[in-house]
């Protein structure tokens, strides 16, 4: 009797979890070359950055988390929300193969490359039903009637609500979305069709159970290298979405990719919306084997690069 508030604050500290939280911890890198299969190969060249985020953490976890710098404690602001962070990770090496065949194909006529947006997919939804929905439609207008990503976004942010035409398990459908607090809680990311390329590669990303779009700008370098057979003198690293036309965009855990990176890599690309965070990391390094070096697209990437090409 006399033990047991002990015994209880034990246990409170080791099995309650706090569900609206979430700890982001250092991972560690992938080789490209291990997901893309090609005639020659880039091994040891380009390296994705991850990180591991572990949900509903116990109170002991919490106060581990706050005595340590290499980790981020934060609000799950997604609890809500359903991802899927493989169809993210799909659109991201479309949105790759896209930049670096037709960078590549500007100094090489035999590289070539054939696509069609086909619409727009639900990665992020607090609707469950609506993930993965391929949106061709809103209020009637066929999606190629909106010239960029913007333009669509403008009208949407006029509307409270909107009619949308999707297909669904291969079927189309017609539903209604509302706007909540001002909002319609959802990300819609342009979906392409790969209709062909040249030269053709065999991809196996699906398999690393790894997700989301952060290595965009790594794998848009190395399929660029790989079909121009070009060597570099570095190993090179980093994180950054890609965007279909080049933009590199901002990613979460940039904390926790910094660490991740040493010793692992000889240059590290951040995008520049997380650059002042990542300074502040990679200057808490005793001993940095890399040089960080912040990038805005792809084209600018590819021009640092070519100091150290062989």
């Amino acid at each position: 009797i006399v033990f047991l508030p002990l015994y209880l604050t034990i246990i409170f500290m080791l099995v309650f979890p706090f569900n609206n939280w979430q700890i982001t911890l250092p991972g560690n890198v992938t080789d490209v070359s291990k997901n893309v299969s090609y005639e020659k190969s880039l091994e040891d060249s380009f390296f994705t950055t991850y990180v591991i985020n572990y949900d509903k953490p116990t109170l002991l976890q919490l106060i581990l988390t706050k005595l340590d710098k290499k980790t981020t404690l934060s609000k799950n602001v997604l609890i809500d929300y359903y991802y899927d962070s493989f169809l993210d990770e799909e659109l991201s090496y479309q949105y790759a193969l896209i930049n670096a065949y037709l960078k590549a194909k500007e100094h090489n006529d035999e590289v070539s490359l054939s696509h069609q947006l086909k619409g727009y997919s639900v990665v992020l939804t607090k609707n469950k039903t609506m993930l993965k929905d391929l949106i061709i439609a809103f209020d009637g207008i066929p999606f190629t009637n909106f010239s960029t990503n913007q333009e669509l976004s403008n009208y949407l942010k006029e509307k409270e609500t909107v009619k949308l035409n999707a297909i669904r398990n291969n079927e189309e459908i017609e539903y209604q979305i509302f706007k909540q607090a001002g909002y319609f809680n959802l990300t819609l990311k342009p979906y392409f069709e790969i209709e062909s390329f040249n030269p053709v590669l065999n991809f196996s990303y699906q398999d690393d159970k790894i997700g989301g779009p952060s290595g965009g700008l790594i794998q848009s370098l190395y399929l660029y290298y790989l079909i121009t057979e070009k060597e570099l003198t570095i190993k090179v690293g980093g994180t950054g979405t890609i965007s279909f036309n080049g933009e590199v965009g901002a990613i979460g855990g940039i904390k926790e990719k910094i660490f991740t990176a040493n010793n692992k890599v000889e240059l590290f690309f951040c995008p520049k919306e997380n650059y002042q965070a990542a300074l502040e990391a990679y200057q808490m390094l005793k001993k940095p084997s890399y040089q960080l070096k912040m990038v805005e697209s792809f084209s600018e990437a590819l021009d640092f690069l070519k100091a150290y090409e062989k």
